[in-house]
C-alpha cells in the first residue's frame, strides 16, 4: 500500500522479540486501528516476528524492517508523526527526532527517563502528569480511558456478559512467556476439579512447548492453542470466565472482554499496574516473583467458590471510550 499523499504520516518505531515481548508492536498496532482513516501508517522495527509483520501488511499498514536507527531516521524529513514504543531509546533519541521538526508521541508506562515527546500515552489507571519529567509543551493521554486495543476488543467493552459460574479458565503469558510461567500455572489450575475446561495460550515466540505437551498429555479437559489472531483471541476470553495472567497489554483485553482476570506481574513495565489493582483490591493477584504453588490455588478456589465476585469488571466502560479519546487527542496533537 502505497503512502496518501493527502493524509499525514505517522512512523511508529518499536521492536518486539523473545527477550523483549510482543506487547510494544501490537499496543502500535492497536493505535494504528484508531489512526488509520486520518493519517498514513508507517512501521519501522529492527526485531519484529514474522505474524507480526503479516498483521501489519494485511492491515494496509507499511512496514520499514531497518537495521539501525540511522536508517529509521533517513525515511523522516521532518514533517511527520513519530510514535516512540521503546524502553531502549533516550532521551537524546527524543531530541534528535524533535530537532528534525517532527512531532513526537511516546507510549511509555515506566517514566524513568526525561521526556521531550508533545504527547506521552500511558493507559495504567492512578498514573499523573507529575509522576513524567516533560516538557511544558507536553501533553499527555492517561489512564484506561486511553487504552491502546485494536478495535473488537473496544467494541467488546461495549457488550452485557455475566459470569455466574466460573467454570472455563484461560492461561495466556503473552507473546513469549521467557520465564515459562505458563508451566507452574498451568499445574496448579489442573488439580482443581470444579474447572471444566482450561485452554492455554501461546504465544508466536514461545519457546517452551514441549514442557506443555508432557503435562497436557491425554488430559481432555485442557487445550493449547497458538499464536491466535485478535478475532480468536477474543473469542477466547468471551468464552472463558477466569483468565489467568500479566498485568501487560493482555490485562486490556481481557477487562475488555468481560472475563474476571487473576493477575501477577514478572517485568519491571508490569508492576505498576499491578500494583494499583493489588492495592484497590478491585481484581485479584498473585505473586509470581515469589511464586507459591498453594497462594495461587487458594485464589483460583475463592473464585471458583465464589468467595470473590465481580459483578462488574472493573474499567470496562473506559475501555470502550478509548477510541474517540485516542483519536481527539491527535487530532490535537496537529491542529
Amino acid at each position: 500500500m502505497a503512502m496518501d499523499a493527502n493524509k499525514k504520516n505517522i512512523f511508529f518505531r518499536a521492536d518486539g522479540s523473545t527477550e523483549i515481548g510482543l506487547g510494544h508492536i501490537v499496543r502500535c498496532i492497536a493505535l494504528a486501528h484508531m489512526l488509520k482513516k486520518n493519517f498514513s501508517i508507517n512501521f519501522a522495527s529492527k526485531e519484529i516476528p514474522e505474524n507480526l509483520k503479516k498483521q501489519i501488511k494485511e492491515n494496509g499498514f507499511l512496514l520499514n524492517v531497518i537495521s539501525s536507527e540511522e536508517d529509521f531516521f533517513s525515511l523522516l524529513s521532518g514533517q511527520e508523526i513519530v510514535v516512540l514504543d521503546h524502553y531502549e531509546l533516550d532521551s537524546d533519541y527524543q531530541k534528535r527526532v524533535k530537532n528534525l521538526g517532527c512531532k513526537l508521541v511516546c507510549i511509555d508506562d515506566l517514566h524513568e527517563k526525561e521526556f521531550f515527546a508533545d504527547l506521552i500515552i500511558n493507559h495504567s489507571p492512578g498514573i499523573v502528569p507529575q509522576d513524567y519529567r516533560a516538557q511544558e509543551y507536553t501533553k499527555f493521554a492517561l489512564g484506561p480511558q486511553y487504552a491502546l486495543l485494536r478495535p473488537i476488543f473496544i467494541q467488546a467493552a461495549g457488550l452485557e456478559k455475566e459470569i455466574r459460574e466460573v467454570n472455563n479458565v484461560m492461561i495466556c503469558f503473552g507473546g513469549s512467556d521467557n520465564k515459562n510461567l505458563t508451566k507452574p500455572i498451568l499445574e496448579v489450575v489442573q488439580t482443581n476439579k470444579k474447572i471444566k475446561t482450561i485452554t492455554v495460550i501461546l504465544g508466536s515466540a514461545y519457546p517452551y512447548r514441549s514442557s506443555i505437551d508432557a503435562i497436557v498429555g491425554n488430559n481432555s479437559r485442557i487445550r493449547v492453542l497458538s499464536s491466535l489472531n485478535e478475532k480468536e483471541m477474543l473469542a477466547e476470553i468471551e468464552g472463558a470466565d477466569l483468565a489467568i495472567i500479566p498485568s501487560s497489554g493482555i490485562l486490556f483485553e481481557v477487562i475488555a472482554g468481560g472475563c474476571i482476570p487473576l493477575i501477577c506481574y514478572y517485568a519491571e513495565n508490569q508492576k505498576k499496574l499491578f500494583t494499583y489493582f493489588k492495592e484497590s483490591r478491585k481484581i485479584p493477584s498473585f505473586n509470581a516473583l515469589k511464586f507459591d504453588k498453594n497462594e495461587l490455588d487458594s485464589a483460583i478456589s475463592d473464585i471458583v467458590n465464589k468467595k470473590i465476585q465481580m459483578r462488574e469488571i472493573p474499567l470496562r466502560k473506559k475501555i470502550g471510550q478509548s477510541y474517540v479519546n485516542n483519536l481527539h487527542k491527535f487530532m490535537e496533537l496537529i491542529a
